[in-house]
C-alpha cells in the first residue's frame, strides 16, 4: 500500500467488528487494483526514447527533434519517417456511444 493514510488503518487499532474488517480488506484490494491500473495506463502514455524501438511500419506518435508531434513510422534499420527523438503508440479510436 503506497498511501500511509490507508495503511495506518489496521486491526491493531481496535477494529474488531467483522463487517468493518471485511470492508477494509475490500478497500485495500480495490486500492491495489487501481494502483496497478494507474501504473499500466502511465506506461501506455509515456514518451518512449527511440533507443526502444516500436514495431516496424506501425503507425505511432512521433516527437520530432524539432519539437513537433506527428503520426509517423519506424521503418527498421534505424530509419524513421521523421527526425524522431521519442515515440508512443497511437491511442485507441473513440468508441461509439452506447458501447
Amino acid at each position: 500500500m503506497s498511501d500511509p493514510r490507508v495503511s495506518d488503518i489496521s486491526y491493531d487499532q481496535g477494529i474488531a467488528h467483522p463487517l468493518i474488517r471485511e470492508k477494509i480488506d475490500g478497500l485495500h484490494k480495490r486500492i491495489s487494483l487501481l494502483e496497478a491500473e494507474n501504473k499500466a495506463l502511465r506506461e501506455q502514455l509515456r514518451w518512449v526514447p527511440v533507443s526502444e524501438l516500436p514495431e516496424v511500419d506501425e503507425d505511432i506518435l512521433v516527437y520530432s527533434t524539432y519539437g513537433g508531434i506527428d503520426i509517423g513510422q519506424y521503418y527498421g534499420d534505424g530509419e524513421w519517417s521523421d527526425s524522431a527523438s521519442h515515440w508512443m503508440p497511437l491511442p485507441s479510436p473513440p468508441m461509439e456511444s452506447g458501447q
